[in-house]
C-alpha cells in the first residue's frame, strides 16, 4: 500500500468503564477488508513520533493493522490522574474491547510496546479481554517490582526511579497541576530540579525523606516509594508473577542484556513458556540483543558488537518490524508457517558477536561451571585447600561510584559494558581475576555468585561485578547484582518478596550470601581474563545501606563496616556461570 493511502485520525475518545476518557491517535491502512488492530498505550505522549525500538509503523500499517496509540490516564490528551499502574488492568481492558470495535476492525487485537508500554499490555491481559490475542513486549518491568523494576533483592534502585520521575513524568504533571500558566514560567521551575540532577546533589540527601521539603509534584510523590514497606499493596498491582496460567494472549517478548528490567524480562519470558508447556500451547518468543532500556545499536558503552546487533537490521534474521509484522501475522491473522520456521529464543552472544537461536533459555545445553574466590586475588576452577580471607571499610559516606552497567538514569551516567578500572583505586573494591583464557569460554543463561563473609554491622550491602578483562587491560563489566544483608531471605530466585524475612545479623557472623547477576550470553576470548569485583555499593544507581539497620529515607546516622570475604577450606566463595560449548555455539548460530 503507498504511503498516502494511510489516514490518521486525532484524539479519538474512548470511555473507561468510570466515565473517563482517554484519547489516542488512531492510524487507518487502505483496505477494503477487516483488518486487526494493535494499541500501544504509555504516559509519555502519543503526539511524539510513535517510534519503537528502531520499528517503521508505517511498514507495520501497510501491513495491514490499525494501529493505535493512547495517552494513558491523566496522561497529556487524556483525562483523568495520572496513579502509576494502578488503573492500567481496567483501561487496558476497557480500551482493548473499545479497539475492537474501531471501523475497518476485524475484532482482533494486539498490543505492543515497550516499558511503561509493556507494562500496559500485561495489565490489560490480566484483565481478561477476549479480544486480546497477542503481545509484543519490549523491557517489561511486570512479573514483580522487585528483580530491577523498583528494587532488587531489598535495595532500592534509586537512580533509575529518581531519573524516570523527573525525566519522563515531571514536567507534564507541573503543566496540568498549573493549566494556564505560561510553558516557559513551567519550565524555569522545572530547570531548578534538573540542575540538581546535574550537579548529583539531589542524590545526597539524608535522611532521603528531606526531598519532600525540596521538591514539590510527581518527584516528591515518587519519592515516598523509597519509604513503603515492600509488602505494601501498590506495589503487587498488575504484577504477573502467580498469574501467568490467567494470561492468554501469546507473547512475543524482547530486551537487552544492559536492560535495567532484564530480570522481570526473563522471568515473564520463563512464566509464560511454563504456562504454554502445561497447557500444551504455543510457546512465547525471546529476543535478547546487547542493548539497553534505550539503546538497540551496535554499540553500547565501550564495546562494539558490529552492524548486525542492530535492532534495525536484518542480523537476528530479521530487523525488529519485520519480526514483529510476522509476529502479529501468526497470531492474529493465522499465517503461521514464517513463525513455526524459526527457533523461538534468539539471543545475541556478545564477544563472539552473533545471532543464537535456541529452543528455550537458557538453553538446554547450558552446564553450570564455578570459578572460586583465591589467595593473591585470583579466579580459578579449584577451590583452594586452605582458607583465607580479604577485609575492607565500606563507609556510606564515601560509597563506590555507579560505572556503567544495566541502568536508566541521568545522561551524566553512562550505561552498559563500561570499563571499572576507574574502581581499582579505592581500597573498598577487591577483585578476583583468572588467568588467561587458552580458549573462548561461552556463557549463556543466569549467572550467579555465592559469598562466604562477614560485617562487623548489623546490615550492609554486598555487590558482585562479573568482568571480561581484556588483553588491553580494559575491564569491561559484563553482569552484576547485589544483595542487602537483611533481606537476604527475603527474595525468590525470580524476585518474588517473601513478608517477614527480614533478619538483621550479629557482627562478625558467618553468612553464605547467593547474589543474583542476571543473566548474559557472552564469549570471553581466547587471552581474556574472567575477573569478579566485590564490594558493598554503587551509588547512586542503588541507594546506599548505611550499616545501622536504618532506612537512607528515615536516618543520617551510618557507621564504617569492617567487610570481610572468606574463600578456600569450607568456605567456597565462587561465581557460577552457565557455559554452553564451542560445539552448540557453533550449530546455533543464525
Amino acid at each position: 500500500m503507498p504511503i498516502d493511502e494511510i489516514r490518521l485520525q486525532t484524539n479519538v475518545p474512548a470511555t473507561m468503564r468510570d466515565g473517563t476518557v482517554l484519547r489516542a491517535d488512531v492510524y487507518y491502512p487502505s483496505s477494503s477488508e477487516p483488518v486487526p488492530v494493535i494499541v500501544m498505550r504509555h504516559p509519555y505522549s502519543k503526539s511524539r513520533t510513535p517510534t519503537l525500538r528502531d520499528v517503521d509503523i508505517v511498514k507495520v500499517v501497510q501491513s495491514g493493522y490499525i494501529l493505535v496509540f493512547q495517552d494513558v490516564r491523566g496522561r497529556f490528551a487524556s483525562d483523568g490522574s495520572f496513579e502509576p499502574s494502578l488503573h492500567e488492568e481496567e483501561d487496558g481492558t476497557d480500551t482493548v474491547r473499545w479497539a475492537a470495535q474501531l471501523p475497518g476492525s476485524d475484532g482482533r487485537v494486539g498490543m505492543w510496546g515497550s516499558s511503561y508500554g509493556a507494562e500496559t499490555q500485561w495489565s490489560a491481559a490480566l484483565g481478561g479481554p477476549d479480544e486480546l490475542l497477542s503481545l509484543v513486549s519490549i523491557n517489561p518491568p511486570s512479573h514483580s517490582q522487585f528483580n530491577g523494576f523498583l528494587m532488587r533483592r531489598g535495595v532500592h534502585e534509586f537512580g533509575s526511579r529518581l531519573n524516570w520521575a523527573h525525566g519522563s513524568i515531571a514536567l507534564e504533571e507541573l503543566r496540568r497541576a498549573n493549566e494556564g500558566t505560561d510553558l516557559k514560567e513551567l519550565v524555569r521551575e522545572y530547570a531548578v530540579s534538573q540542575e540538581k540532577f546535574d550537579t548529583q546533589e539531589i542524590y545526597g540527601l539524608l535522611p532521603f525523606s528531606k526531598i519532600h521539603e525540596e521538591e514539590e509534584g510527581f518527584l516528591s510523590l515518587a519519592s515516598r516509594t523509597f519509604g513503603e514497606p515492600a509488602d505494601a499493596d501498590w506495589r503487587h498491582v498488575s504484577r504477573t508473577h502467580d498469574r501467568y496460567g490467567e494470561i492468554k494472549p501469546r507473547a512475543f517478548i524482547v530486551g537487552g542484556w544492559f536492560d535495567c528490567f532484564l530480570g522481570s524480562t526473563l522471568s515473564q519470558y520463563e512464566g509464560m513458556r511454563s504456562a504454554a508447556t502445561a497447557a500444551g500451547k504455543p510457546v512465547p518468543h525471546l529476543l535478547i540483543g546487547p542493548w539497553s532500556h534505550r539503546e538497540s545499536g551496535d554499540r553500547l558503552g565501550d564495546l562494539s558488537f558490529g552492524p548486525m546487533a542492530k535492532a534495525a537490521l536484518p542480523g537476528q534474521d530479521e530487523a525488529l518490524t519485520g519480526q514483529i509484522i510476522r509476529w502479529f501475522d501468526a497470531t492474529l491473522k493465522g499465517i503461521g508457517a514464517p513463525l513455526e520456521a524459526l527457533p523461538p529464543v534468539r539471543v545475541f552472544l556478545m564477544g563472539t558477536n552473533r545471532w543464537l537461536g535456541f529452543e528455550s533459555f537458557p538453553p538446554a545445553e547450558a552446564t553450570t561451571q564455578s570459578w572460586f574466590l583465591g589467595a593473591g586475588a585470583t579466579l580459578g576452577t579449584v577451590p583452594a585447600a586452605l582458607e583465607e580471607h580479604v577485609s575492607y571499610d565500606y563507609d556510606p559516606r564515601d560509597p563506590a561510584p555507579t560505572v556503567g552497567g544495566p541502568i536508566l538514569m541521568a545522561p551524566a551516567f553512562r550505561v552498559g559494558p563500561v570499563a571499572q578500572n576507574e574502581l581499582y583505586d579505592r581500597e573498598d573494591v577487591v577483585s578476583f581475576t583468572s588467568a588467561p583464557l587458552a580458549d573462548p569460554l561461552h556463557v549463556i543463561g543466569s549467572v550467579q555468585a555465592v559469598l562466604h563473609a562477614a560485617t562487623s554491622a548489623v546490615d550492609t550491602d554486598f555487590v558482585v561485578t562479573l568482568c571480561d578483562v581484556y588483553p588491553d587491560g580494559r575491564s569491561i563489566l559484563i553482569a552484576d547484582g547485589i544483595v542487602r544483608v537483611s533481606e537476604r531471605n527475603s527474595y525468590t530466585d525470580d524476585g518474588v518478596f517473601r513478608p517477614g524475612a527480614r533478619s538483621l545479623v550479629e557482627p562478625d557472623e558467618d553468612l553464605e550470601l547467593r547474589v543474583d547477576l542476571l543473566a548474559t550470553a557472552h564469549t570471553f576470548g581466547t587471552g581474556h581474563r574472567i575477573r569478579v569485583d566485590v564490594t558493598s555499593s554503587n551509588f547512586p544507581r542503588w541507594d546506599v545501606n548505611l550499616n545501622t539497620g536504618a532506612s537512607f529515607y528515615d536516618s543520617d546516622t551510618s557507621v564504617v563496616a569492617r567487610q570481610t570475604l572468606k574463600f578456600g577450606g569450607l568456605h567456597k566463595s565462587r561465581i557460577e556461570l552457565p557455559v554452553v560449548p564451542g560445539a552448540t555455539v557453533a550449530e546455533a548460530s543464525i
